[in-house]
């Protein structure tokens, strides 16, 4: 009986303490609308791709244009975020995703066919204007 007592409250400890780490990269603190718009609009930022291992430079105009050099070209598009918070860029064609921290860093997310979001996009290093003269 001691025993099933000591392992009980050994998995209640562990239980316990597995809910008060933050965001995971697998569970993040979802950005509003609000928050993405102030944090993309004027601003040029780098993101990393994940999958492709690749940096890429994109500036969300406030008019809600969008310049983005990738694979060494620039390219041109539109940027809007929908009001439950994900941002839309409209190239070839329109892909929204979700944004959200994890722990102190921030992620774009896609929602996979079981409805988890996967971090696809690292964003670090938002500068304010058309940084890179894109």
């Amino acid at each position: 009986m001691k025993r099933l007592l000591m392992t009980s409250c050994g998995a209640i400890l562990v239980a316990g303490c597995a809910t008060l780490t933050g965001p995971t990269i697998d569970a993040p603190k979802l950005l509003s609308a609000q928050q993405v718009t102030a944090a993309f609009s004027g601003n040029t930022v780098r993101s990393y791709n994940r999958s492709r291992k690749l940096n890429t430079y994109t500036y969300y105009d406030p008019d809600g244009s969008v310049l983005q050099e990738r694979f060494w070209e620039v390219r041109k598009g539109r940027w809007h975020v929908k009001p439950d918070g994900q941002i839309c860029l409209v190239f070839e064609r329109t892909s929204c995703r979700f944004v959200g921290w994890a722990g102190d860093r921030l992620y774009k997310y896609r929602r996979t066919t079981n409805g988890e979001l996967k971090a696809i996009i690292r964003y670090s290093d938002f500068t304010a204007g058309n940084y890179v003269g894109l």
